[in-house]
């Protein structure tokens, strides 16, 4: 019996998720600019449920995708840097502070 696919939107690149309808938001991070869901209710469960872990890292990779993700790796960025990217996301969610 083979496994049901999981949906792979958090894979689709921003301008597909934008031809979709799904309204996406820039976030400047280490002079990268990467593109998120406006919506938290769009962002993938994967996603979701880490971030409910404390998992950022698995949470941005697994919303980011393959592309955006390896462009951040490349920026060498430490832990806290993390949490600096969850607060700029929230801002651009329209949150107050994280975990909001």
């Amino acid at each position: 019996m083979t496994e049901p696919k999981a949906p792979q939107d958090h894979k689709k690149p921003a301008a597909q998720l934008e031809a979709e309808g799904i309204k996406t938001v820039d976030v400047e991070f280490k002079g990268l600019t990467l593109t998120f869901p406006a919506d938290a209710d769009d962002w993938s469960l994967e996603a979701e449920v880490a971030m409910e872990d404390g998992l950022l890292g698995k949470a941005f990779r697994a919303q980011l995708g393959p592309v955006q993700w390896a462009a951040v790796l490349a920026k060498k960025p430490l832990k806290r840097d993390l949490m600096d990217l969850n607060v700029a996301v929230g801002k651009a969610l329209g949150f107050e502070s994280p975990g909001e």
